[in-house]
């Protein structure tokens, strides 16, 4: 099977895309995930206290996950630092790759080094990150277009399930097993049974979460490489599911 998916994609097309409206991340590792993102490119952050309407920037130094806490750059401008030792806490919000994000924290300890202030804060419990939405995404109505991709490079893990809803920039899944993605996960290999032929693509994932069937779960995921003769195969289904939808609402 692995060869058999591999062999599917060819050569294939870049194309770029947005995921959808919010969404709350409350897994440990999704969200260790999403803050090395943020640490890795360097995104710099809008701080606000509580119950004040100033705004401060300041840039995560540090993600330690396995200890429960992140470091962040001293705010800017210093006001801002007294002030953060009186209130203990911190709203923080950014944008990664056009995601807007937001999280909350709590200081743990202060310290310095070389004359400049920098925070150990607790690692957020919940983060909310939002894109607004440029297409239309349609559910399958009740149909199930199986899914299946590869992931990982080695010691690959096969993934397995359905289509929940599509766009013409990305898919909503269903997986079986339970299977958590990572935010920002790419996966290479994917599958998807449409009914005039199978899709190839590449897709990154944008949220993932428990699913309201026992032992499954809900991704939103983008197109980031897809054959144009896939994009057809796409807007083919979708003005049948907007078709036939139409019908059901004027009881066709």
């Amino acid at each position: 099977m692995f060869t058999a998916l591999k062999k599917a994609l060819g050569q294939q097309t870049h194309s770029t895309v947005t995921p959808a409206s919010p969404h709350a991340l409350t897994g440990h590792s999704q969200i260790s995930a999403l803050l090395m993102q943020i640490y890795k490119c360097r995104v710099l952050l809008d701080v606000r206290l509580p119950e004040q309407a100033n705004h401060y920037t300041s840039a995560l130094l540090g993600i330690y996950d396995e200890h429960g806490f992140i470091v962040m750059d001293g705010l800017n401008p210093t006001s801002g630092h007294r002030r953060l030792l009186d209130a203990k806490r911190l709203q923080v919000a950014g944008r990664l790759d056009g995601v807007d994000f937001s999280f909350s924290t709590r200081l743990i300890d202060v310290r310095e080094k070389q004359g400049t202030a920098f925070y150990k804060m607790t690692l957020p419990e919940q983060m909310i990150y939002r894109q607004r939405r440029l297409d239309f995404r349609i559910g399958t109505l009740g149909r199930k277009f199986a899914f299946h991709a590869l992931r990982g490079d080695s010691n690959a893990q096969i993934l397995a399930g359905y289509l929940h809803d599509i766009s013409r920039n990305g898919v909503g899944l269903i997986l079986e097993n339970g299977t958590m993605l990572e935010p920002g996960e790419q996966l290479a290999s994917c599958i998807i049974a449409l009914p005039d032929g199978k899709v190839s693509c590449t897709l990154e994932v944008c949220h993932c979460h428990q699913g309201t069937a026992p032992g499954t779960t809900r991704a939103g995921c983008r197109f980031t490489r897809i054959e144009n003769a896939a994009r057809v195969q796409i807007q083919r289904l979708i003005s049948t599911l907007e078709r036939d939808k139409a019908r059901r609402l004027h009881g066709a």
